[in-house]
């Protein structure tokens, strides 16, 4: 299985447009921040959405 390393999380809010974005370096680190995350304007939780990058290493 190839290893990702990951840089940035960016979240999105759907409703308001707010765009947050996280440095991380492990996908763990992704999970908690998305999930402890709450849009500035209080928008539903149903109205984000998230990507990750990175980079993905070849053998």
């Amino acid at each position: 299985m190839p290893k990702i390393s990951y840089q940035e999380l960016v979240i999105t809010c759907e409703a308001c447009e707010t765009v947050k974005k996280f440095p991380v370096k492990e996908y763990e680190e992704c999970l908690k921040i998305f999930q402890e995350y709450h849009c500035p304007n209080g928008c539903g939780r149903n109205l984000y959405s998230f990507f990750t990058v990175g980079t993905i290493e070849k053998k």
